[in-house]
């Protein structure tokens, strides 16, 4: 997938963000957002929820050089293993980097 420079509610909705996501981000970015640590630390602070973020909208490009790990799972269960802590380290990445994108 590729992300577009500004993220935007229409953007947002059209990979199936709910109603309630849209009217926060909305609220908190009227012209949309870029992917910049201020910003996601301000949707945080928002509430928005930076986990579905992760998991629906970046799923392709944070499993991207997960590939080999990815083949090996055979099972359900551990393809949601996988996923999950994928999704956190992303999350605990993207909050702890002080200086922007790793």
């Amino acid at each position: 997938m590729i992300l577009p420079r500004r993220i935007t509610a229409d953007w947002l909705e059209k990979q199936s963000a709910c109603p309630f996501q849209l009217s926060e981000f909305r609220r908190l970015f009227p012209t949309g957002a870029t992917i910049t640590k201020k910003n996601i630390m301000r949707a945080s602070r928002g509430k928005l929820d930076l986990d579905w973020f992760i998991y629906h909208v970046l799923g392709n490009v944070v499993c991207d050089g997960h590939d080999d790990k990815v083949k090996e799972l055979s099972t359900e269960t551990e393809w949601k293993e996988h996923e999950a802590s994928v999704r956190k380290l992303e999350r605990a990445t993207i909050l702890a980097n002080p200086r922007g994108h790793v």
